[in-house]
Parts: C-alpha cells; sequence; structure tokens
C-alpha cells in the first residue's frame, strides 16, 4: 500500500514537472499543487517510519512478540552430558 502511494505521489511530480515545463499551468497554481504533494510525500514517510518501529519494537505497545525460547531439559540420572 505505502509502495503504490508512493508511485502515485512520483508520477503526480512528474506531470506538475511536464506541466511547468510546457507552461500549461499558473505559477501560482504549481506551487499548490506542489505543496500538495509535499503533504502527501510527508504523511507517506511518517507512515513508514512508524511502521519499521512497531517491527522493530521501538513504539509504545509495538513490536513483532516472539515465543519465549524453551529451558534448556536438565540431563536424566546416569545419561551422559
Amino acid at each position: 500500500m505505502l509502495r503504490s502511494l508512493q508511485v502515485q505521489i512520483n508520477k503526480r511530480t512528474l506531470v506538475l514537472d511536464a506541466s511547468k515545463r510546457s507552461g500549461e499551468t499558473s505559477g501560482t497554481e504549481l506551487k499548490l499543487q506542489h505543496k500538495i504533494v509535499g503533504k502527501r510525500q510527508s504523511r507517506v514517510a511518517k507512515t513508514t517510519t512508524e511502521l519499521n518501529e512497531k517491527i522493530k519494537g521501538n513504539a509504545p505497545g509495538g513490536g513483532v512478540k516472539q515465543k519465549p525460547k524453551p529451558e534448556p531439559k536438565e540431563p536424566k540420572k546416569g545419561e551422559g552430558l
């Protein structure tokens, strides 16, 4: 999902750049559109960082819980190490 959002942002940025080069869109409109794309990019970056922290277990209540390792068994009487 994040990758899909990033691809959309990249495509929109290319369209805006092409529009700027061709002079199709006013400077004011371009600034507004770039600001919108910038905000979307910031949200994707923030979400990616938060997800990464949860995966690593750095976020409160986050992290992937792992099963505890079993205790080593004691050798039975008469068994060697």
